[in-house]
């Protein structure tokens, strides 16, 4: 494991500001979201947001009123590093490092968070991809558990969208954003979780797209 530099933290609170400043821009509406605080009340919940859907996640924590620990996984590399400093800067939310040679390990922790009545936030198809392609970490740790899946999603009025492996989304200042909290999927033996969980996000997302 590689050290942590003393600067990651003044980044990262930089990062913070100019964040807040650039999400304060943007027209945003939330939908969903009451249900999800009232899961969240009495169980756990596993949390799914595609990586290129990452801009918004402060948006989401802050509307979420979070009275319990929300737990992010992040890549255990240093490409990682601000990021997980970042996360902890918000109140309740925690980064869980994910490392290529401890998958097994990070598996357990999960699953000791889930039961422990904590819940987590994945980006099923990070850090590296394919894009929007579901890996099996979270449909294994909501098996394991009996935890469901709560997909996230959201659309805005414009974008650009950056040259990297996820195709990347940042909505221009001043657009309209949609972000909404789908209904939770339950792990039972009869459905495709990865199946039913990915293809609810492509479908609702571009059924908000239309919206603007």
């Amino acid at each position: 494991m590689h050290a942590v530099k003393w600067w990651h933290r003044p980044i990262a609170c930089l990062a913070k500001g100019f964040l807040w400043l650039y999400l304060k821009t943007l027209r945003t509406t939330f939908k969903g979201i009451e249900q999800a605080e009232t899961l969240l009340k009495n169980n756990s919940a596993i949390f799914l947001l595609w990586h290129d859907s990452l801009v918004v996640l402060p948006l989401f924590g802050k509307r979420l009123c979070l009275s319990r620990a929300l737990h992010i996984l992040i890549s255990g590399s240093r490409d990682g590093d601000v990021a997980s400093r970042l996360a902890e800067l918000f109140n309740n939310i925690f980064a869980l490092r994910i490392h290529q040679r401890s998958k097994s390990a990070t598996l357990k922790r999960m699953c000791s968070l889930l039961n422990s009545g904590e819940s987590l936030l994945i980006t099923p198809d990070g850090p590296r991809g394919p894009r929007r392609k579901m890996k099996r970490g979270s449909i294994f740790a909501s098996y394991k558990t009996d935890t469901p899946l709560v997909p996230i999603v959201y659309a805005c009025s414009r974008c650009i969208y950056l040259k990297s492996w996820d195709h990347f989304r940042i909505p221009l200042p001043f657009s309209k954003v949609s972000i909404e909290c789908l209904p939770p999927i339950y792990p039972r033996k009869d459905i495709d979780l990865s199946q039913t969980a990915g293809s609810m996000m492509i479908e609702k997302e571009h059924l908000l797209t239309e919206q603007f």
